[in-house]
């Protein structure tokens, strides 16, 4: 319920729009206020963070932002000084269990033999 107050926040800048049954959307770009404030109300802390170098952009940062009680999660890449990109929101977050770690993995390894 949250996330999708959150996403009306931002209705007036996001675009939802069906193309052979995918669902494409714009990326909702903020000033780091503005993101430490949606992160605040939903009480979401950092899970994970990654760089990559993307050109023409360059070095970017993605975290995965998690709520551990409610499941509420947020992903966002920082592209430049005080500019962060929502890339998505959602609920239900969950590690992946260890057994099906086990069988993504065996799965890898028929792949790749």
């Amino acid at each position: 319920m949250k996330n999708f107050l959150f996403m009306l926040m931002f209705f007036p800048l996001v675009s939802f729009a069906q193309k052979e049954n995918n669902a494409t959307y714009q990326t909702v770009c903020v000033n780091l206020a503005v993101l430490e404030s949606t992160l605040q109300e939903f009480e979401e802390i950092p899970f994970v963070r990654g760089l990559s170098d993307r050109d023409p952009i360059g070095i970017v940062s993605l975290v995965i932002f998690v709520n551990p009680k409610t499941g509420s999660w947020t992903i966002v890449e920082k592209i430049k000084t005080d500019q962060y990109c929502i890339l998505a929101v959602g609920n239900n977050f969950e590690a992946v269990p260890n057994n099906l770690k086990q069988e993504l993995q065996q799965e890898r390894k028929r792949d790749i033999l």
